[in-house]
């Protein structure tokens, strides 16, 4: 917050005094709080991909924020939406590009709404 007061005009010689009697402000912090998590995966892994989920319980949420949860796997959206209030799970297929090496799968949701998920759980399934 910034308060500016200019000079006092013709009365030059005169110093500027403000008396405040009151002040309030609102500060709306906007922004997206992640959670990320890295595994390996295998060069025979990554070759075999034939397609994934990802499934999770949900105990606790904030009733009057039900905003979209984003999942991503090394940045491709494998959901961004507002999770059933119980369990989810998404699939995904071969789009999502996985790495030989060390993948992250992010959680990320605004700061007011909160997801307490259990039981997560990504399978990657792979051709025999």
């Amino acid at each position: 917050m910034v308060i500016r007061a200019g000079n006092p005009g013709i009365n030059f010689w005169m110093s500027t005094v403000f008396k405040i009697k009151s002040a309030s402000f609102d500060v709306d912090v906007q922004g997206i709080v992640t959670k990320d998590i890295d595994f390996q995966l295998t060069q025979t892994e990554v070759s075999n991909f034939e397609w994934g989920k990802i499934s999770a319980n949900v105990n606790k949420y904030n009733p009057s924020a039900l905003n979209p949860l984003t999942i991503t796997l090394n940045g491709a959206v494998i959901m961004d939406d507002v999770p059933t209030l119980l369990t989810f799970s998404r699939t995904f297929g071969i789009e999502v590009p996985l790495k030989v090496g060390t993948n992250t799968i992010s959680f990320a949701v605004n700061r007011e709404a909160f997801y307490d998920l259990s039981d997560v759980t990504l399978t990657l399934v792979s051709k025999a």
